[in-house]
């Protein structure tokens, strides 16, 4: 290094750094260097010393060893909007621009209250002796084997969750508005843990009201094959069966689905439709074709076809069974009131639809139209 070169500001700055140990390269010192220049530079601090006579007239020398640049304007607490000056547009264009690396955020969930939505079915949250399953009996063994002086084995039902649940989607040309709220509602009904297994079964419907059953979401090359109504029948009387539909397909307008699904099943199974609009709009579907009342049961998980219909008094009951339907919306308060019932809680009832048993001999008023997008979605 020459004596013209070592004489200049920034050969002295690296003989400091140097000399207090810091070894740093050159893209180190520019950054160090352009970092001081961004930084305003510090009020010059004094201090007085009072007089002989207690005045304080003297002023000592400022704690900087050195002149100070220019010191910058102080700023101002109440921000004001001025345009950028000519080196602040030079600085970012000079700067290249750093873009970040994208990532994905969970959007909103669907359903509302959530927890409030699980914490509604531990009614069902009851333990049966199961049916296939055995134990061993500690001390009926030990018993025994004292009783006999040899080992014998004593076994006993295990205890199993009450019922399994039997979800059938309703595939629909408006089920694509339902997506998100039926993902949610299956992870409440998976994470809640109320039920001994879950299985997701999807109902087709198409425009002519022909109706498909599948094991599993079908897909568009026709490999799924389509099963019976009788598959979901369980002699047990153990199988809960919910179906989530919004009750305007052509399956339901023709009749097709009440009477060779919903009332085979009713018959042998409790039954509910997981109606996803709310009770106020029933009335512009096809529900109502039906009758609103209030069902009850006896004992627990009794089938829909020996539930105590609660007709009002100005029907006359002419003793025909008709198909029963307990009709429950995602809503804490309806899902419990629907689980008590199921339990057999007291007095507990729960609402539903009642189909007279001439009901398909009267002439179908086809689904009003529902609300548009918007105000579904602000329902969701």
């Amino acid at each position: 290094m020459t004596q013209a070169a070592a004489s200049t500001p920034l050969a002295t700055l690296i003989v400091c750094l140097q000399s207090a140990g810091v070894d740093w390269d050159g893209e180190n010192i520019a950054d160090l260097l352009w970092l001081v220049s961004h930084i305003d530079a510090p009020v010059a601090q004094s201090r007085t010393e009072p007089d002989d006579d207690g005045n304080d007239s003297r002023t000592t020398e400022t704690m900087a060893s050195g002149p100070l640049p220019p010191a910058s304007p102080r700023r101002n607490r109440n921000l004001t909007l001025s345009a950028p000056s000519s080196r602040d547009d030079q600085t970012q264009q000079d700067t290249p621009i750093q873009r970040g690396i994208p990532f994905q955020t969970p959007t909103a969930p669907a359903l509302r209250k959530t927890l409030a939505l699980g914490r509604s079915l531990r009614p069902l949250m009851r333990k049966v002796e199961s049916y296939t399953q055995q134990i061993l009996d500690e001390d009926a063994t030990a018993e025994q084997t004292a009783e006999r002086q040899f080992c014998m084995t004593v076994t006993k039902p295990a205890r199993e969750r009450w019922l399994e649940l039997v979800l059938v989607i309703e595939d629909s040309a408006s089920s694509f508005l339902w997506r998100d709220p039926i993902r949610d509602f299956q992870q409440v009904l998976e994470r809640q843990g109320a039920f001994r297994t879950i299985s997701t079964w999807y109902l087709q419907s198409a425009s002519a009201g022909a109706i498909k059953l599948y094991a599993k979401r079908p897909i568009g090359n026709g490999s799924s094959r389509p099963r019976a109504p009788r598959e979901l029948i369980d002699i047990s009387g153990r199988r809960l069966i919910l179906m989530i539909s919004d009750c305007i397909s052509p399956a339901w307008q023709t009749g097709t689905l009440q009477a060779e699904y919903l009332s085979l099943w009713a018959n042998h199974s409790p039954v509910a439709i997981v109606h996803m609009l709310p009770e106020r709009l029933w009335c512009r579907t096809v529900l109502s074709a039906g009758l609103r009342t209030t069902f009850s049961g006896r004992c627990p998980g009794v089938p829909n076809s020996r539930l105590i219909n609660h007709l009002p008094l100005t029907w006359e009951d002419d003793g025909e069974p008709g198909l029963k339907l307990p009709v429950i919306t995602l809503e804490p308060s309806s899902m419990v009131q629907w689980a008590k019932m199921l339990a057999g809680f007291g007095d507990s009832q729960a609402v539903g639809i009642w189909f007279d048993p001439h009901w398909q001999s009267q002439p179908q008023a086809p689904a009003s139209p529902l609300p548009d997008d918007t105000n579904q979605a602000q329902y969701l």
